[in-house]
This record gives structure tokens, sequence and C-alpha cells, in this order.
């Protein structure tokens, strides 16, 4: 949540904080809309599926990499599992 673009931090733990600032919103729908517009534009372009494969699929290239680089690889020998104490900057 991004203060201020995609909604609002109600920075006291009371009740009184809250409604407050839903009163805001309940007195401004055109904000509100806004606000909604903002956060689902947010979501989607940090949280979405294809931002998601998007970095593992670069986390997995870079990994492979570390590989390559770290051992000399037969191409002949039969394709095997990867664990993750294979990876670098992991440890059994």
């Amino acid at each position: 949540m991004i203060d201020g673009s995609t909604g609002s931090v109600v920075r006291e733990p009371a009740l009184a904080a809250f409604a407050k600032e839903l009163s805001v919103y309940l007195s401004d729908p055109a904000l509100t809309a806004q606000r909604g517009r903002n956060a689902r534009e947010h979501a989607v372009r940090n949280y979405s599926r294809t931002r998601h494969m998007a970095i593992l699929h670069e986390l997995i290239a870079r990994a492979a990499a570390g590989l390559r680089r770290e051992r000399t690889i037969d191409p002949h020998a039969p394709a095997s599992v990867v664990e993750a104490a294979d990876l670098p900057g992991t440890s059994r």
C-alpha cells in the first residue's frame, strides 16, 4: 500500500483516527475510485503472475549460470536433479 496513492495509512491505533480517514473516502467518491484504480494498477504491475514468473525465470537463469561457472559439465552424462545445496550461496 502506498500512502496517498493506493490508500491511506492510519498512523494512530485508535478508532477515531480510522473513522476520520474513512470519512475522507466516504465524502469523496472520485478520490476513492482513483485510489482503487491506483491500487489495482500497482498490484498488477508488481504482483501479477507474469511478474512473478519473470522474477523466478531470472533467478533460475542466474543459478544455472553460477553452476556452469563452478562445474565442468559432461554433455554425455545423464541428467540429474539439482539439489538446493548445489545452488550458489547455499549449503547443506
